[in-house]
């Protein structure tokens, strides 16, 4: 899927015709100028028109087209449409045009995204940058590079929507473009975090049907969609297999074998099929693919994404994992990704449930020391009220060359520079967070730990947004049903107190599942990790790292110093720690030698 959507504007004529986009479909405005091009699928489409409104939802959207068409008769403006878009389950893009302005939007967790540039005055939309950059002849700014070598996930927001392409603007999750009639656009916000005050008792039953009609959704209409689902072992990814099952949906199971004799999460996705009706069930052993880094090596067959480097996925293993689903049948890949930032209960919640219930809190508190071995005193620096906002992202700046010492609460997650960045990267990334901090955005929720769950899944959409860009060769999108928008509103509901438990993991998603997945399965403690896979795909691929050091793309910007990080590929890790930080650098110098985005970039004056 993917599209451009232009407002009924007298200019909008010959700027489609600018787009040299051979086979692509077009949707007209009632006046006969083109309103919508691209290309989508039958199931990924639904139109409903009122008069001469018109309502489009491009994506998975579980909706009476009848029903929905009967809403919009009633609505006479773009803002009103708020209630009726944010009942819909699935995962969709919304384009409005309604009294001649368009509404523009896309999901809270960013795995379907907006992005607008002005041309020639006229505000021109679409699903991904690259089309409307060249539309307005805009190259790539190597300054937001440095920003796409922090780590772990990158910048945190507003900077991690510094689109690489110069004058191409994103819009946030929860926000929607608005386009007069005249070309002219802003951005509108029409979502909050909800209050944490629902109990968990009625916040189950809640969350239990967003999530089931999020799985459903994914079936398409009537469930002929053909589905594969990830199988990993853990609770995320069977409560959705059950889910399916119950649903009477048409699916196979996917598991990736781990390497650790002493990881058992075989085990417990074995256990699972047994118990579900899923067509075919495929077991991808540890040696079935090139591992981690495997794109170093590998050359990318389909050519990279010129929206930006794939810094939180190995495309290897995403490109694998698709031929494997596509081979079952399915054109939809499900997996549970956000559900673990939605359900646990990391640090930041820890500090809103200390300040809220301090007597309750204490086996929480003793349960995250055990989880990450932290001593007391560490612990305690939780009780530290974090500063405002802006003043926060000020000091993230300040912050990015200092080691990662004692957790601490903030807004959102800790971002470092690696050891191998020059100074000019440092210095080019220090002016962006101070002027972003500057400007003094308004956080997406009133607490650090309502915006920072909507962060975490903007960070999971990520990673399945990647998926579904290197995946489309193979006529495989991936889906994630723990973070849309329904099921993202319903589990940030939840009481504080209802969200801690000091002898169960994800208490609330166990509630949820209750009755749904058997008990042994909801109670399961521990999740497999991958450690031995990331050492072996290290030592595979480090010869070929070796080259990359030795004619860096990033060194000849002056971003990075190549000894330096030619001495980490070859130097010792005893943990993971100090190997994390190479996937974002080798995703942003994969990404400069692709020749078009060599072709595009720019040096700003």
């Amino acid at each position: 899927m993917e599209f451009v959507v232009f407002p009924d504007h007298p200019d909008a004529v010959s700027l489609v015709s600018e787009l040299d986009w051979q086979d692509a479909r077009v949707l007209r405005h009632v006046s006969g100028r083109p309103w919508i091009v691209g290309r989508w699928s039958d199931e990924t489409f639904l139109h409903v028109s009122a008069g001469a409104d018109q309502v489009i939802l491009l994506g998975r959207a579980l909706a009476d087209a009848e029903t929905l068409r009967k809403q919009v008769s009633r609505i006479r403006d773009v803002e009103t449409l708020d209630g009726v878009l944010r009942a819909i389950p699935g995962c969709f893009h919304a384009v409005c045009s309604l009294d001649g302005v368009l509404r523009v939007q896309g999901n809270l967790s960013g795995i379907l995204r907006v992005f607008h540039t002005n041309v020639s005055g006229v505000t021109v939309a679409a699903d991904r940058p690259e089309r409307i950059a060249e539309l307005a002849g805009a190259g790539i700014d190597e300054r937001a590079l440095a920003l796409r070598m922090l780590v772990p996930y990158g910048p945190p927001w507003p900077l991690s929507q510094d689109c690489l392409w110069q004058g191409v603007r994103e819009i946030t999750g929860g926000e929607y473009l608005r386009v007069a009639p005249d070309g002219a656009g802003r951005t509108v916000r029409w979502w909050r975090p909800p209050e944490p005050e629902v109990p968990l008792e009625e916040g189950s039953e809640t969350i239990r049907e967003a999530l089931s009609e999020a799985v459903l959704s994914c079936g398409g209409p009537n469930g002929s969609v053909p589905l594969s689902f990830d199988l990993s072992g853990g609770m995320d990814s069977t409560s959705l297999c059950f889910l399916a099952d119950e649903a009477g949906l048409e699916f196979s199971t996917v598991h990736y074998e781990a390497a650790d004799p002493a990881n058992d999460d075989n085990e417990w996705a074995s256990r699972c099929r047994s118990l579900i009706g899923a067509s075919d069930h495929r077991v991808l052993p540890p040696g079935s693919w090139s591992g981690f880094y495997g794109e170093v090596s590998e050359p990318d067959r389909h050519g990279p994404s010129l929206e930006g480097p794939y810094n939180q996925v190995s495309r290897c293993f995403a490109e694998h994992l698709a031929g494997v689903a596509a081979e079952t049948g399915a054109i939809r890949h499900v997996g549970g990704h956000g559900s673990d930032e939605l359900f646990r209960t990391e640090l930041t919640f820890l500090n809103a449930f200390l300040r809220e219930h301090p007597v309750r809190a204490i086996p929480a508190l003793r349960r995250t020391r055990a989880n990450r071995r932290m001593s007391l005193l560490r612990a305690l620096r939780c009780f530290r009220r974090a500063p405002g906002f802006a003043e926060w992202l000020r000091r993230a700046g300040e912050n990015i060359t200092e080691e990662v010492g004692a957790p601490e609460v903030g807004w959102d997650h800790v971002a470092r520079m690696p050891a191998w960045a020059t100074r000019d990267a440092i210095s080019q990334t220090r002016e962006r967070f101070a002027a972003a901090a500057a400007e003094c955005p308004e956080p997406f929720g009133a607490t650090p730990l309502r915006h920072e769950m909507l962060m975490q899944a903007r960070s999971n959409g990520e990673t399945v947004r990647q998926c579904s860009r290197i995946a489309e060769p193979y006529g495989i999108s991936f889906e994630a049903p723990y973070i849309d928008d329904r099921v993202i509103e319903a589990a940030m509901s939840i009481r504080l107190s209802d969200r801690a438990s000091g002898e169960r993991n994800k208490p609330v998603l166990a509630s949820a599942m209750s009755g749904v997945v058997p008990h042994e399965f909801l109670h399961r403690d521990y999740k497999g990790a991958g450690n031995q896979d990331m050492y072996r795909s290290l030592r595979r691929h480090r010869a070929a790292m070796g080259d990359l050091c030795d004619d860096s793309r990033l060194a000849r910007l002056g971003l990075v110093d190549p000894e330096r990080l030619r001495d980490t590929v070859f130097g010792l890790h005893p943990n993971l720690t100090s190997v994390i930080p190479l996937q974002p650098t080798l995703a942003c110098e994969m990404w400069l030698r692709s020749r078009a985005a060599e072709s595009r970039l720019c040096r700003p004056s």
